[in-house]
């Protein structure tokens, strides 16, 4: 996958693959309806989150409140309110700096892909040390494409300029795999052993799928970090 130079690309979500932020994001629509004092039982934004991310959960508040429209200004809140976590304490995925830093040292160009905005990725990514390994970062908002069909992985194969098969892409959400997989991309799944349903889920669209980078370290390096 590495060693052969079949991958020339490697393509990050960042959250939930880099950043270990997911679970505070399944609950930061709920909580963001709690601070305007609005009740959270009419909608269940942690199941659309786990159905389609921010923009579906969105989706799903606004059928119930509409005056917290428009769309995307309800994204730009709810995303905005995790701000100071990203800044002060979301910690990495295991050994995830390591395995940049090794494909960095390969000459594998090191690109991210997110529906995150730049404002609240790029304080966690500088405070972790890793911004400056990565060649390009793309923000859907900013390039207008979405994860919820294959219009955003499309836009980065053509960036990157590489056929989709010599782009690896690593992703946390089934729904966003499949989507990777859709573009040709090779697709490796990023998820905690301790969620056994999505662990079974990403396994159906990923070529591998993966708990701890310490396993793509260990498999495609010959020097390993220490557990």
């Amino acid at each position: 996958m590495y060693s052969d130079s079949s991958c020339l690309a490697a393509v990050f979500d960042i959250d939930g693959t880099l950043i270990d932020s997911m679970e505070e994001w399944r609950f930061a629509s709920e909580r963001y309806l709690m601070s305007l004092g609005l009740p959270t039982n009419a909608v269940d934004t942690v199941q659309a989150f786990d159905s389609g991310g921010l923009r579906l959960a969105s989706k799903r508040i606004l059928e119930v409140y509409p005056q917290l429209g428009p769309r995307e200004s309800l994204i730009d809140a709810i995303t905005t309110s995790t701000l100071p976590l990203y800044r002060d304490s979301f910690p990495e995925i295991p050994h995830a700096l390591d395995f940049l830093q090794k494909l960095h040292q390969e000459g594998i160009t090191l690109c991210a892909l997110t529906a995150n905005h730049r404002q609240v990725i790029e304080p966690g990514l500088s405070r972790l040390n890793m911004l400056p390994l990565f060649s390009n970062i793309l923000y859907c908002g900013e390039i207008s494409k979405t994860k919820e069909d294959t219009s955003a992985y499309d836009y980065c194969i053509k960036t990157l300029g590489l056929s989709p098969a010599r782009c690896v892409m690593f992703e946390d959400q089934p729904w966003a795999a499949a989507n990777a997989k859709a573009a040709g991309m090779h697709v490796v799944g990023v998820c905690k052993k301790t969620d056994p349903k999505r662990l079974s889920a990403l396994t159906e669209h990923c070529n591998l799928v993966i708990s701890d980078y310490i396993d793509l370290l260990e498999m495609y390096f010959e020097s390993p970090v220490e557990a």
